[in-house]
C-alpha cells in the first residue's frame, strides 16, 4: 500500500464514491505476487505475479462488511489491518486462503462484465 497520511487518503476518495462502494459493495481486481505460505519454498512463500479478479478470472466480489473493514483501516492509515482485512476477504473466495505480496495494482470495480454487485 501507499504510505500516505490518513488526511491525504481521505482527500483522494470522493465521498460520493466511498458511499457507493460502502452501500453497494464492489468487485475487485488485484495484481501482485499472489499465492500461499509454503514451508518448502526458499522464502516460505509459494506465489507468482498474477492478476486475480480480472477478465480472465472469476469476479471477486467484496461484501459490505468486508469493504467497510478494508476502507476503515486504509483511511485510518493502518496498512497492516487493511491488508489483513483484504486477505481475509479474498481468502473467503479461495479454498485454503490466499496471501499477497508486492501488490502493484488494486482496482475497485463498479460492475463486472455488465453485472452490478449483488446486495
Amino acid at each position: 500500500m501507499l504510505h500516505t497520511a490518513p488526511e491525504v487518503r481521505r482527500q483522494g476518495l470522493s465521498t460520493r464514491r466511498e458511499a457507493r462502494i460502502r452501500n453497494q459493495g464492489s468487485y475487485i481486481r488485484v495484481t501482485g505476487k499472489i499465492g500461499k505460505k509454503s514451508p518448502g519454498a526458499a522464502d516460505g512463500f509459494s506465489g507468482r505475479e498474477r492478476t486475480i479478479g480480472g477478465d480472465s478470472d472469476r469476479p471477486l466480489y467484496l461484501k459490505l462488511e468486508q469493504i467497510a473493514a478494508i476502507m476503515d483501516a486504509y483511511l485510518a492509515g493502518d496498512d497492516a489491518r487493511a491488508w489483513e482485512a483484504l486477505s481475509d476477504a479474498l481468502g473467503d473466495q479461495y479454498f485454503g486462503g490466499v496471501e499477497m505480496r508486492d501488490i502493484t495494482a488494486m482496482d475497485f470495480l463498479r460492475d463486472y462484465g455488465g453485472e452490478s454487485p449483488e446486495m
